[in-house]
Protein backbone atom coordinates (compact mmCIF):
# COMPACT_ATOMS: atom_id res chain seq x y z
CA UNK A 1 0.00 0.00 0.00
CA UNK A 2 1.16 3.71 -0.62
CA UNK A 3 -0.21 4.85 2.85
CA UNK A 4 -0.42 8.34 4.18
CA UNK A 5 2.95 8.25 6.12
CA UNK A 6 4.59 5.55 4.48
CA UNK A 7 5.17 7.57 1.26
CA UNK A 8 6.18 11.02 2.93
CA UNK A 9 9.44 8.65 3.37
CA UNK A 10 10.20 8.77 -0.27
CA UNK A 11 10.69 12.45 0.22
CA UNK A 12 12.94 12.24 3.27
CA UNK A 13 14.85 9.83 1.32
CA UNK A 14 15.65 12.46 -1.58
CA UNK A 15 16.50 15.18 1.08
CA UNK A 16 18.64 12.93 4.05
CA UNK A 17 19.56 9.61 1.72
CA UNK A 18 23.62 11.26 1.07
CA UNK A 19 23.80 11.66 5.23
CA UNK A 20 21.74 8.98 6.15
CA UNK A 21 23.35 6.01 3.72
CA UNK A 22 26.48 8.19 2.46
CA UNK A 23 28.50 4.89 1.91
CA UNK A 24 26.30 3.73 -0.88
CA UNK A 25 27.45 6.41 -3.44
CA UNK A 26 31.02 5.90 -2.56
CA UNK A 27 31.64 3.81 -5.84
CA UNK A 28 30.63 6.71 -7.79
CA UNK A 29 29.55 10.11 -8.10
CA UNK A 30 25.68 11.98 -7.48
CA UNK A 31 24.36 15.37 -7.98
CA UNK A 32 21.17 16.93 -6.98
CA UNK A 33 19.07 18.60 -9.31
CA UNK A 34 21.66 17.71 -12.14
CA UNK A 35 20.05 20.02 -15.04
CA UNK A 36 16.96 21.55 -15.11
CA UNK A 37 14.83 20.42 -11.87
CA UNK A 38 11.74 22.82 -11.22
CA UNK A 39 10.69 23.71 -7.92
CA UNK A 40 7.97 21.31 -6.91
CA UNK A 41 5.25 21.75 -4.23
CA UNK A 42 5.15 24.68 -1.97
CA UNK A 43 3.94 23.07 1.17
CA UNK A 44 3.23 19.20 2.70
CA UNK A 45 4.06 16.57 0.23
CA UNK A 46 2.19 13.53 2.26
CA UNK A 47 1.53 11.26 -0.74
CA UNK A 48 2.41 9.98 -3.75
CA UNK A 49 2.18 7.35 -6.88
CA UNK A 50 2.96 6.99 -10.45
CA UNK A 51 -0.05 6.58 -12.73
CA UNK A 52 -0.02 6.22 -16.34
CA UNK A 53 -3.11 8.47 -17.78
CA UNK A 54 -2.56 7.16 -21.53
CA UNK A 55 0.25 9.43 -22.48
CA UNK A 56 3.03 7.63 -20.43
CA UNK A 57 3.71 6.46 -16.37
CA UNK A 58 3.83 10.31 -13.86
CA UNK A 59 4.49 11.06 -10.68
CA UNK A 60 1.73 12.44 -9.16
CA UNK A 61 2.09 13.89 -5.66
CA UNK A 62 -0.81 14.90 -3.34
CA UNK A 63 -0.25 16.83 0.69
CA UNK A 64 -1.23 20.18 1.78
CA UNK A 65 0.29 22.79 -0.65
CA UNK A 66 -1.16 25.44 -3.32
CA UNK A 67 1.60 25.74 -5.67
CA UNK A 68 4.32 24.08 -8.26
CA UNK A 69 6.45 25.70 -10.02
CA UNK A 70 4.48 29.07 -10.26
CA UNK A 71 0.82 27.00 -11.07
CA UNK A 72 -1.99 26.43 -8.71
CA UNK A 73 -2.08 22.92 -8.32
CA UNK A 74 -4.46 22.68 -4.83
CA UNK A 75 -3.04 19.97 -3.21
CA UNK A 76 -2.78 17.41 -5.82
CA UNK A 77 -0.05 17.91 -9.01
CA UNK A 78 1.67 15.52 -11.67
CA UNK A 79 5.19 15.43 -12.79
CA UNK A 80 6.04 14.28 -16.30
CA UNK A 81 9.17 14.33 -16.21
CA UNK A 82 9.37 17.67 -18.02
CA UNK A 83 6.63 19.94 -16.25
CA UNK A 84 4.48 20.39 -13.27
CA UNK A 85 0.73 20.85 -13.75
CA UNK A 86 -2.64 20.24 -12.38
CA UNK A 87 -5.45 18.09 -12.56
CA UNK A 88 -8.16 20.30 -13.06
CA UNK A 89 -10.66 17.97 -15.15
CA UNK A 90 -14.10 19.70 -17.04
CA UNK A 91 -15.44 21.04 -13.65
CA UNK A 92 -15.71 24.73 -12.97
CA UNK A 93 -13.90 25.85 -9.98
CA UNK A 94 -10.53 25.42 -10.39
CA UNK A 95 -7.99 23.29 -10.04
CA UNK A 96 -7.72 19.85 -6.92
CA UNK A 97 -8.68 19.82 -4.10
CA UNK A 98 -9.96 21.81 -1.70
CA UNK A 99 -8.06 20.82 1.51
CA UNK A 100 -5.70 18.31 2.41
CA UNK A 101 -4.49 15.20 0.65
CA UNK A 102 -3.52 12.03 2.53
CA UNK A 103 -3.12 9.47 0.26
CA UNK A 104 -3.20 8.07 -3.52
CA UNK A 105 -2.86 4.48 -4.91
CA UNK A 106 -3.66 3.28 -8.59
CA UNK A 107 -6.63 0.98 -9.22
CA UNK A 108 -6.83 -1.56 -11.93
CA UNK A 109 -10.10 -4.07 -10.94
CA UNK A 110 -10.02 -5.35 -14.92
CA UNK A 111 -12.72 -2.61 -16.13
CA UNK A 112 -11.34 0.54 -14.37
CA UNK A 113 -8.09 2.17 -14.51
CA UNK A 114 -7.66 5.40 -12.10
CA UNK A 115 -6.10 7.33 -9.46
CA UNK A 116 -7.66 6.86 -6.24
CA UNK A 117 -7.24 10.02 -4.20
CA UNK A 118 -8.35 10.29 -0.53
CA UNK A 119 -7.88 13.02 2.52
CA UNK A 120 -9.76 15.88 3.84
CA UNK A 121 -11.28 17.40 1.41
CA UNK A 122 -14.79 18.10 0.10
CA UNK A 123 -14.29 19.38 -3.53
CA UNK A 124 -11.88 17.81 -6.12
CA UNK A 125 -12.06 19.90 -9.05
CA UNK A 126 -14.76 21.84 -8.36
CA UNK A 127 -17.11 18.64 -7.99
CA UNK A 128 -18.17 18.03 -4.25
CA UNK A 129 -16.87 14.38 -4.07
CA UNK A 130 -16.68 14.04 -0.08
CA UNK A 131 -13.02 13.07 1.47
CA UNK A 132 -12.11 10.28 -2.15
CA UNK A 133 -12.20 11.07 -5.67
CA UNK A 134 -11.20 9.50 -8.99
CA UNK A 135 -8.66 10.87 -11.26
CA UNK A 136 -9.23 9.12 -15.08
CA UNK A 137 -6.15 11.15 -16.57
CA UNK A 138 -9.30 13.78 -17.91
CA UNK A 139 -11.51 14.56 -15.65
CA UNK A 140 -12.40 14.10 -11.77
CA UNK A 141 -15.24 11.47 -10.53
CA UNK A 142 -16.71 10.97 -6.93
CA UNK A 143 -17.44 7.69 -5.18
CA UNK A 144 -21.07 8.75 -4.34
CA UNK A 145 -22.38 5.73 -4.88
CA UNK A 146 -26.72 5.44 -5.04
CA UNK A 147 -27.03 7.99 -1.85
CA UNK A 148 -24.32 10.61 -3.44
CA UNK A 149 -22.19 10.88 -0.39
CA UNK A 150 -18.73 10.04 0.00
CA UNK A 151 -17.07 10.11 3.72
CA UNK A 152 -18.43 11.51 7.16
CA UNK A 153 -15.03 12.33 8.05
CA UNK A 154 -11.23 12.18 6.40
CA UNK A 155 -9.68 9.06 4.78
CA UNK A 156 -6.19 8.45 5.69
CA UNK A 157 -5.12 5.67 3.92
CA UNK A 158 -5.88 3.82 0.59
CA UNK A 159 -5.18 0.19 -0.51
CA UNK A 160 -6.17 -2.43 -3.03
CA UNK A 161 -6.55 -5.57 -1.91
CA UNK A 162 -8.31 -9.15 -3.63
CA UNK A 163 -10.42 -10.79 -0.56
CA UNK A 164 -10.79 -14.04 -2.76
CA UNK A 165 -13.31 -12.71 -4.98
CA UNK A 166 -10.38 -12.45 -7.57
CA UNK A 167 -10.53 -8.73 -8.39
CA UNK A 168 -8.34 -6.18 -6.72
CA UNK A 169 -11.10 -3.30 -4.98
CA UNK A 170 -10.04 -0.06 -3.45
CA UNK A 171 -9.69 -0.33 0.39
CA UNK A 172 -10.62 3.11 2.22
CA UNK A 173 -9.19 3.75 6.34
CA UNK A 174 -9.90 6.62 8.13
CA UNK A 175 -11.83 8.55 11.22
CA UNK A 176 -15.31 8.18 9.07
CA UNK A 177 -18.74 5.50 10.36
CA UNK A 178 -20.61 6.16 7.02
CA UNK A 179 -19.04 5.74 3.67
CA UNK A 180 -21.71 6.29 0.57
CA UNK A 181 -24.44 6.77 3.10
CA UNK A 182 -24.34 3.52 5.05
CA UNK A 183 -22.80 2.58 7.76
CA UNK A 184 -18.86 1.62 7.51
CA UNK A 185 -17.07 1.99 10.27
CA UNK A 186 -13.24 3.19 10.17
CA UNK A 187 -12.96 0.74 6.59
CA UNK A 188 -14.75 0.52 3.75
CA UNK A 189 -14.52 -0.86 0.47
CA UNK A 190 -15.61 -0.06 -3.15
CA UNK A 191 -17.04 -2.46 -5.80
CA UNK A 192 -17.10 -0.03 -8.67
CA UNK A 193 -20.69 0.80 -7.86
CA UNK A 194 -20.76 1.55 -4.07
CA UNK A 195 -18.91 1.75 -0.81
CA UNK A 196 -19.66 -1.53 1.78
CA UNK A 197 -18.45 -1.89 5.43
CA UNK A 198 -15.69 -4.05 5.95
CA UNK A 199 -16.75 -5.89 8.59
CA UNK A 200 -20.64 -7.97 10.00
CA UNK A 201 -24.06 -6.96 10.58
CA UNK A 202 -23.09 -6.62 14.18
CA UNK A 203 -20.02 -4.65 14.20
CA UNK A 204 -19.72 -2.40 10.15
CA UNK A 205 -16.13 -2.27 10.74
CA UNK A 206 -13.37 -1.23 13.31
CA UNK A 207 -14.66 1.26 16.43
CA UNK A 208 -11.69 3.79 16.54
CA UNK A 209 -9.55 4.81 13.05
CA UNK A 210 -7.82 3.20 10.76
CA UNK A 211 -4.56 5.48 9.76
CA UNK A 212 -3.25 2.63 7.81
CA UNK A 213 -4.30 -0.38 5.78
CA UNK A 214 -1.61 -2.62 5.04
CA UNK A 215 -1.69 -5.61 2.50
CA UNK A 216 0.88 -8.72 3.11
CA UNK A 217 0.06 -10.49 -0.01
CA UNK A 218 1.85 -13.80 0.43
CA UNK A 219 3.46 -15.70 3.41
CA UNK A 220 2.22 -16.67 6.69
CA UNK A 221 0.86 -13.47 7.58
CA UNK A 222 -0.60 -13.14 4.20
CA UNK A 223 -3.99 -10.69 4.22
CA UNK A 224 -4.89 -7.23 5.02
CA UNK A 225 -4.11 -5.27 8.57
CA UNK A 226 -5.86 -2.04 9.84
CA UNK A 227 -3.28 -0.27 11.70
CA UNK A 228 -4.47 2.51 13.95
CA UNK A 229 -6.20 2.55 17.38
CA UNK A 230 -8.53 0.17 17.09
CA UNK A 231 -11.33 -0.41 20.40
CA UNK A 232 -11.41 -3.65 21.17
CA UNK A 233 -14.66 -4.03 23.16
CA UNK A 234 -14.86 -7.47 24.31
CA UNK A 235 -11.17 -6.87 26.34
CA UNK A 236 -12.54 -3.34 26.96
CA UNK A 237 -8.88 -1.69 25.61
CA UNK A 238 -7.03 -0.10 22.13
CA UNK A 239 -5.36 -2.44 20.44
CA UNK A 240 -3.10 -0.53 17.36
CA UNK A 241 -3.46 -3.42 14.60
CA UNK A 242 -6.17 -5.85 13.50
CA UNK A 243 -6.26 -8.46 10.79
CA UNK A 244 -9.40 -9.07 8.41
CA UNK A 245 -10.58 -12.89 8.22
CA UNK A 246 -12.99 -12.39 5.81
CA UNK A 247 -15.85 -12.06 8.15
CA UNK A 248 -14.42 -10.07 10.86
CA UNK A 249 -11.54 -7.34 12.82
CA UNK A 250 -9.85 -9.69 14.62
CA UNK A 251 -6.83 -7.88 16.72
CA UNK A 252 -3.66 -9.53 16.91
CA UNK A 253 -3.37 -11.53 19.81
CA UNK A 254 -0.88 -10.02 22.92
CA UNK A 255 -0.33 -6.99 21.92
CA UNK A 256 1.43 -4.31 24.25
CA UNK A 257 -0.65 -1.80 25.64
CA UNK A 258 -0.16 1.22 23.44
CA UNK A 259 -0.12 5.12 22.74
CA UNK A 260 0.00 5.36 19.41
CA UNK A 261 0.49 3.55 16.03
CA UNK A 262 1.07 4.99 12.83
CA UNK A 263 2.16 2.90 10.08
CA UNK A 264 2.81 -0.83 9.34
CA UNK A 265 5.09 -2.70 6.76
CA UNK A 266 6.14 -6.35 5.23
CA UNK A 267 9.69 -6.77 6.27
CA UNK A 268 11.72 -10.05 5.40
CA UNK A 269 14.34 -9.30 8.26
CA UNK A 270 16.45 -12.45 9.74
CA UNK A 271 14.43 -14.04 11.25
CA UNK A 272 12.29 -14.35 8.57
CA UNK A 273 8.75 -12.52 7.82
CA UNK A 274 7.75 -10.09 10.11
CA UNK A 275 4.86 -6.93 10.59
CA UNK A 276 6.72 -4.18 11.70
CA UNK A 277 4.48 -1.55 13.04
CA UNK A 278 5.45 2.09 14.48
CA UNK A 279 4.08 4.58 16.42
CA UNK A 280 4.54 6.77 19.73
CA UNK A 281 5.48 3.59 21.73
CA UNK A 282 4.15 0.69 23.35
CA UNK A 283 4.21 -0.45 26.92
CA UNK A 284 6.43 -3.51 27.88
CA UNK A 285 6.50 -2.31 31.68
CA UNK A 286 8.75 -0.38 33.86
CA UNK A 287 8.42 2.93 31.16
CA UNK A 288 9.74 0.92 28.71
CA UNK A 289 8.19 1.89 25.41
CA UNK A 290 9.35 0.94 21.75
CA UNK A 291 8.24 2.86 19.21
CA UNK A 292 9.11 0.19 16.56
CA UNK A 293 7.70 -3.16 17.20
CA UNK A 294 7.49 -6.42 15.20
CA UNK A 295 4.84 -9.21 14.76
CA UNK A 296 6.05 -13.14 13.89
CA UNK A 297 2.27 -14.13 13.87
CA UNK A 298 3.15 -15.61 17.17
CA UNK A 299 4.55 -13.23 19.07
CA UNK A 300 5.15 -8.82 19.67
CA UNK A 301 8.53 -7.80 20.19
CA UNK A 302 9.79 -4.33 20.55
CA UNK A 303 13.06 -3.65 18.17
CA UNK A 304 15.78 -3.31 20.10
CA UNK A 305 17.49 0.87 19.48
CA UNK A 306 13.74 2.09 19.92
CA UNK A 307 12.91 2.18 23.54
CA UNK A 308 12.04 5.39 24.78
CA UNK A 309 14.37 6.82 27.07
CA UNK A 310 17.39 5.31 27.09
CA UNK A 311 17.79 4.47 23.51
CA UNK A 312 15.58 7.12 21.66
CA UNK A 313 13.06 10.11 21.67
CA UNK A 314 10.33 10.68 19.57
CA UNK A 315 8.00 8.83 17.50
CA UNK A 316 8.34 6.74 14.01
CA UNK A 317 5.81 8.42 11.48
CA UNK A 318 6.62 6.22 8.17
CA UNK A 319 8.31 2.84 6.99
CA UNK A 320 9.55 1.85 3.86
CA UNK A 321 11.19 -0.89 2.38
CA UNK A 322 14.33 0.03 0.37
CA UNK A 323 16.82 -1.58 -1.99
CA UNK A 324 19.86 0.23 -2.44
CA UNK A 325 21.58 -2.21 -3.75
CA UNK A 326 23.15 -4.16 -0.52
CA UNK A 327 20.11 -5.80 -0.01
CA UNK A 328 16.48 -4.42 1.19
CA UNK A 329 16.48 -2.42 4.14
CA UNK A 330 14.04 -0.68 6.40
CA UNK A 331 13.50 2.67 6.49
CA UNK A 332 11.68 4.92 9.32
CA UNK A 333 10.67 8.41 9.31
CA UNK A 334 9.40 10.16 11.48
CA UNK A 335 9.99 13.29 14.66
CA UNK A 336 12.77 11.13 16.19
CA UNK A 337 16.62 11.10 17.76
CA UNK A 338 18.10 7.78 18.04
CA UNK A 339 20.66 7.38 20.67
CA UNK A 340 23.76 5.85 20.90
CA UNK A 341 27.00 5.49 19.01
CA UNK A 342 24.82 5.06 15.80
CA UNK A 343 22.25 7.47 16.62
CA UNK A 344 20.10 9.82 14.00
CA UNK A 345 17.38 11.96 13.83
CA UNK A 346 14.26 11.94 11.70
CA UNK A 347 15.14 9.21 9.75
CA UNK A 348 17.14 6.40 10.54
CA UNK A 349 18.06 2.67 8.28
CA UNK A 350 17.57 -0.65 10.21
CA UNK A 351 19.37 -3.82 9.01
CA UNK A 352 19.00 -7.18 10.64
CA UNK A 353 20.58 -10.58 10.98
CA UNK A 354 17.74 -11.72 13.32
CA UNK A 355 15.75 -9.29 15.67
CA UNK A 356 17.95 -10.42 18.12
CA UNK A 357 20.98 -8.44 16.43
CA UNK A 358 19.75 -5.00 14.86
CA UNK A 359 22.02 -2.34 14.35
CA UNK A 360 20.65 1.26 13.33
CA UNK A 361 22.56 3.58 10.79
CA UNK A 362 22.89 6.59 10.51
Amino acid sequence: MTNQFSTRLCFFLVVCFALVAAPVFSQGECRWNEGHFPQGPVGDVRAMAVYDDGSGPALYVGGWFKEAEGITVNSIAKWDGIRWSALKGVEPGGAGTDFPVEDLVVVDDGKDRFLAVGGQFMRAGGKRVWRAARWDGQRWLGFSGPRKMGFDDDVFSLEVFDDGSGSQQLYAGGWFVRAGGSRAFGVARWDGRRWHPVGNAEQPGILGAALDLVVVRSGPLEGLYAVGVIVDVARLQADAVARWDGERWVPLPGQPRIWDARAAVQFEDGDGQGLYVAGRGWDYGEWARASLNRWDGQEWNGVPGTFYPNEMNGSFRALLVFDDGSGPALYAGGEFKLLGENGSENIARLTCVSTKSVEVQK
